[in-house]
């Protein structure tokens, strides 16, 4: 009985050590939208960092928020950011030109045939 109670000792120990070892490699592998122990891994700028980089003058100045992270565009001002943001602003634009949807800070004087800021 007794060597049954140290084999099944053993084999919990080797149990719980296996799980101590997943948990420590889960954690030195950080993946933004993974669940780790119940928690969300929440995205951070130096996540961005793995998308590749596009530089562009933006035409009007707009926030861009991609998995909870901002970044404000200024019109007329060169900026670089990862290619999610660039494509989120492109969208947005061609959506914008398509739908005549009016642009934040534009208004449409009805009948002037212009448009004032």
């Amino acid at each position: 009985m007794s060597n049954s109670k140290d084999s099944l000792r053993d084999s919990l120990k080797e149990q719980i050590e296996q799980a101590v070892t997943e948990v420590e490699e889960s954690r030195k592998v950080r993946t933004p939208g993974r669940v780790i122990n119940g928690q969300k891994v929440t995205w951070t700028f130096r996540d961005m960092e793995q998308f590749k980089k596009v530089t562009f003058i933006p035409e009007e100045t707009v926030p861009v928020t991609f998995n909870g992270l901002t970044y404000n565009l200024i019109a007329d001002y060169e900026v670089t950011v990862p290619e999610p943001i660039f494509n989120i602003y492109r969208e947005y634009r061609r959506k914008s030109r398509r739908t005549g949807i009016p642009r934040p800070g534009i208004k449409f004087e009805p009948g002037a045939g212009t448009l004032t800021s």
